[in-house]
């Protein structure tokens, strides 16, 4: 798709095809730009400072065709422009004696049924007169003539970067991540309307223009009728048969090439708000109202939703595409294709029953390839609207079809197989699902469509697919191009013995072994003879991929033969991995028993006989490793250890569980803990999973002081503080600190992240810290020997509780809680000493908690405060009054280090900023949008660039404040 984006080349100034004596002929697709153009060469004409008398004309073609077909040249210049108020004779014999001085701009001309426009173009009219004519590239061909030819291409891929990071900023990376997006925003009028679209963070963010418009459809809908978005979809069904009465009045315009819109019966404001007026002067004191869509496209939009109503009309308007007269109408295609896709925003079927637009989508995407598919395989590739259009079309269908070609049961002849390979080819960002099942290929139909396999999704049933059209052909096909594909060879498991034979020959046929993937058919029953046949080629075969079908029926076969060198030499191909298989215990056993230094891997829960059978597996745990393993059966595994007394088996079953003890969500007896204290001091590196598990206080004690064996502990908030207390309480502190730390990963945790993802009303209650919680955690925090995360999040705190972490609150780099986008922007601000991560209301408490009677303290409490935040203080969305403005106050008065301050969405009034301005000169960014700032605090606000003059940025927008051009003179000041 990106091959539709220009390449970035010299381009050419407006004022240069302005200044130049040629006539000039722009050409360029729908809304790339050809009019704003002209309006560009408009406003530098009359701008310019000129001695000579000049003229310049701008015509409107689409709005006054209809209107100066039977013109002179008088009722043409003076018939659509306001006539001179006296001497307009002389002023005609003016522009015709001296035409040299005359500029005219036909815009967007589609035919000469115009005499006087075509005699002014032929010269025969102002001889000497600039012609600027634009036009489509259907409609260039008919124009003849002396014309430089320029070429509208749009947006490069460079300019459309440069103008969605000025419009969207860093919501840019939401555009420039779809192809298609990007794509579609090398047409500058759409780049406009997909940034208006992702400038809203509620928007919907649209890939096409069909989804643009659909928006913009029903956007206009609910302004102008005032309704809610609950209520729009009942209020568009209201308004079905007038906005389809436009659409058809939309339709029969555009098949006339015009867009003067004379035969409008609908009076309905709503819908009329699609439409401008057009005034034209019929007579000296007569002027008619007509109306025109806002643009075109639009006008193309709503004839391609009147077709969809109106199907019987859709083949006709298909044969019309083909033809000279009537090639425009093509431009609807692209809009039908959309707007039968089902994953289109909600307009159609409000206007239109579902049951007739799946009739209609049943045969439009067969018909619309049948037309057009064989003029694609005749056409040149050549970069011209018409090829880009039928691009579009065919990646519209492919949309529709999910990008699914379903060619099974078909004889593709080499023709049909260059229009697949076309199809696929042009699908460069989004992969083909190809099904050619029993499908018949030449060779030379099949070196068709290597070229495009590329862009085609290698998975799934295809490969083995080729790899039968390659084995069944009697033709002698370059198999060692298949192998290119993946490196696989592929097969069903039950295919014919013909294709196992092929198979052998060509593995014995090449230099190296061959990666052999089998697949089962669910449908077909199991025959012995093709696997007996696959284990005869294992020594021909380097490595086997299987499904789960295949492999377990040859497991199965396995057993059944019991030839151990077979089984040995399968197991050397397909490595151990059963987790896909079902077992029983007979056939685990026998594998068990093959004398291999090969480890089977098995998935407890596709196997839960082996939840009892815990017994029978101790003498194999080093050979077996365990995936998925229940808390139930680890319990039960470390038990039996424990029972037996068998230390020496310990490494072996945690080898077997991945290392990872986890008996989440179960309530453990004084026998139970004594068995994990066991596998503790017998093992080394243990992840251990306690999450909601219930532990009798003496059993958390002695886990402990085992944490020294421990590599990961995951816990939740409550059996968290457990520990806490009992760290805090034990003889030997830093000792048992430092362990917990340390399996902790140094993050302290009591917020709700460790709980199951509830909906809103069954979130746990807050956790509320008392003196003595918030006294153990400081004494923690105190033999903490490097970085430590503590995060108070969904905890309750008293100020006079929260006051006992500030004598370690001088190690402490404080963040607090933000929306995940500022999250993701401050990811770097981790911990110095130890990471505190609060929720605003905590912080508030913080910073009302920094005064206190004494001087020097409330000064080490604002260092103290100020370094734990790294410098920057966010209190955005929070409601800040007298007293916690006074808080700042002092904070800001106590320190110096800080250099960012947001206080945005906070309600400053002037009043509550005035005793804070006096301090907020020592802050390089500061933030205060969206509050209640008014003009009053213009001049102190001004004031702070004259304190501090290397200020970075000070935000003022979304205030009260109506007079900004102060501000505007600093570029500090953000305001608009």
């Amino acid at each position: 798709m990106r091959k539709y984006i220009p390449e970035e080349k010299p381009d050419i100034p407006p004022s240069e095809l302005l200044e130049t004596d040629k006539n000039i002929l722009l050409v360029g697709k729908p809304g790339i730009g050809k009019t704003a153009l002209t309006h560009e060469m408009l406003r530098l004409w009359a701008e310019r400072e000129s001695k000579e008398p000049d003229y310049m004309f701008y015509f409107d073609m689409r709005e006054i065709s209809d209107i100066i077909r039977d013109k002179n040249l008088e009722e043409l210049l003076f018939g659509v422009f306001c006539e001179p108020d006296e001497g307009k004779d002389e002023v005609l014999q003016e522009i015709e004696r001296h035409s040299d001085n005359i500029t005219i701009i036909f815009d967007g001309i589609t035919d000469l049924s115009s005499q006087v426009v075509k005699k002014v173009l032929t010269k025969k009219l102002l001889p000497l007169a600039k012609i600027i004519i634009t036009c489509r590239p259907d409609n260039e061909d008919f124009l003849s003539g002396d014309f430089h030819k320029v070429e509208v291409k749009g947006f490069s891929e460079q300019t459309i970067k440069t103008y969605l990071s000025a419009t969207l900023g860093e919501d840019q990376k939401k555009v420039l991540s779809s192809v298609e997006l990007v794509t579609l925003c090398h047409v500058p009028m759409y780049a406009l309307m997909v940034a208006v679209c992702f400038s809203s963070k509620d928007a919907p963010q649209p890939c096409t223009v069909t989804e643009i418009y659909i928006n913009i459809v029903r956007f206009c809908l609910q302004i102008n009728s005032q309704k809610t978005n609950k209520d729009l979809n009942s209020f568009i069904k209201t308004k079905r048969e007038e906005i389809l009465s436009l659409a058809e009045v939309a339709f029969l315009a555009t098949q006339q090439k015009t867009v003067n819109l004379t035969n409008l019966t609908c009076k309905d404001i709503c819908v009329l708000s699609f439409l401008k007026p057009l005034l034209i002067k019929v007579a000296p004191t007569e002027t008619i109202t007509t109306h025109a869509f806002l643009h075109y496209t639009v006008q193309e939009f709503f004839a391609a939703l009147w077709l969809l109503k109106n199907p019987d009309k859709v083949r006709d308007v298909f044969q019309q595409c083909l033809t000279e007269e009537k090639k425009h109408m093509k431009h609807l295609i692209p809009f039908m294709c959309r707007l039968l896709n089902e994953k289109s925003p909600s307009l159609m079927k409000h206007l239109i029953p579902d049951q007739d637009l799946k009739n209609t989508s049943n045969w439009f995407f067969k018909e619309l390839i049948n037309t057009f598919l064989p003029h694609l395989c005749e056409q040149e590739e050549a970069d011209t609207e018409g090829s880009g259009l039928h691009v579009d079309i065919l990646y519209a269908s492919a949309y529709k079809l999910d990008y699914h070609l379903d060619l099974s049961g078909d004889s593709l002849d080499p023709y049909p197989c260059c229009a697949v390979a076309y199809v696929v080819t042009q699908s460069k960002e989004r992969k083909i699902r190809l099904n050619l099942e029993d499908v018949i290929i030449s060779e030379q139909g099949m070196r068709q469509l290597f070229e495009c396999f590329k862009n085609v999704q290698g998975s799934g049933p295809l490969p083995r697919q080729l790899w039968e059209i390659f084995l069944i052909n009697e033709e002698q096909m370059n198999f060692v191009s298949l192998f290119i594909l993946d490196g696989n060879l592929h097969l069903l498991v039950n295919a014919e013995k013909k294709l196992f034979e092929r198979a052998v020959e060509i593995m014995q046929r090449m230099p190296t072994k061959v990666n052999v993937c089998l697949r089962w058919d669910k449908e077909t029953p199991a025959c012995h003879n093709q696997c007996e046949s696959l284990l005869k080629a294992l020594p021909f075969i380097s490595s086997l991929r299987l499904s789960e079908e295949s492999f377990q029926q040859l497991l199965c076969l396995l057993h059944e033969i019991q030839d151990k060198d077979l089984t040995l030499s399968f197991f050397s191909k397909v490595g151990g991995d059963l987790t896909s298989c079902c077992l029983n215990w007979e056939l685990l056993h026998y594998l068990l028993q093959q004398a291999s230094a090969q480890t089977i891997t098995v998935n407890l829960r596709k196997n839960l006989f082996l939840q009892e059978e815990t017994t029978r597996l101790l003498p194999f745990l080093d050979r077996i490793v365990f995936k998925r393993p229940s808390p139930s059966f680890v319990m039960s595994s470390i038990r039996e250890l424990y029972r037996a007394h068998d230390s020496h088996a310990v490494p072996s079953l945690l080898r077997s569980l991945g290392h990872v003890i986890n008996l989440s969500s179960r309530e453990l007896d004084s026998v139970d803990c004594a068995a994990l204290i066991f596998i503790l001091k017998h093992g080394d590196g243990v992840k251990l999973n306690l999450l909601w598990t219930s532990i009798p206080a003496e059993g958390a004690e002695s886990i402990l002081f085992m944490l020294d064996k421990v590599s990961h502990l995951s816990v939740d908030r409550n059996q968290l503080l457990r520990f806490i207390h009992c760290c805090a309480a034990c003889d030997v502190q830093q000792e048992a600190a430092s362990g917990l730390l340390r399996t902790l990963q140094h993050s302290l945790d009591l917020s709700c992240s460790s709980c199951v993802e509830l909906p809103e009303e069954d979130q746990p209650e807050p956790l509320s810290l008392t003196a003595d919680d918030c006294r153990a955690v400081s004494t923690i925090l105190t033999h903490s020997s490097r970085d430590t995360q503590l995060d108070l999040r969904d905890c309750e705190v008293e100020d006079s509780v929260l006051d006992l972490l500030f004598p370690v609150l001088h190690r402490v780099h404080l963040r607090w809680e933000r929306p995940q986008k500022s999250l993701n922007q401050r990811e770097f601000l981790f911990a110095l000493f130890v990471l505190f991560r609060v929720s605003k209301t905590v912080l508030l408490q913080l910073l009302s908690l920094v005064p206190v009677n004494s001087e020097r303290d409330t000064v080490r409490r604002a260092v103290s405060l100020c370094r734990a935040l790294g410098g920057e203080l966010d209190l955005s969305h929070s409601t800040l009054d007298q007293r916690a403005c006074g808080s700042l106050v002092q904070m800001l008065d106590s320190c110096e280090g800080l250099t960012e301050l947001d206080l945005s969405h906070c309600q400053l009034t002037d009043q509550l900023l005035l005793p804070l301005i006096t301090h907020l000169h020592k802050v390089q960014v500061l933030d205060l949008s969206h509050n209640q700032i008014t003009d009053a605090s213009t001049d102190v606000l001004l004031q702070l660039l004259s304190i501090n003059p290397s200020i970075d940025c000070v935000r003022l927008y979304s205030n009260n404040i109506v007079h900004r051009a102060a501000f505007k003179e600093h570029k500090q000041f953000e305001i608009w």
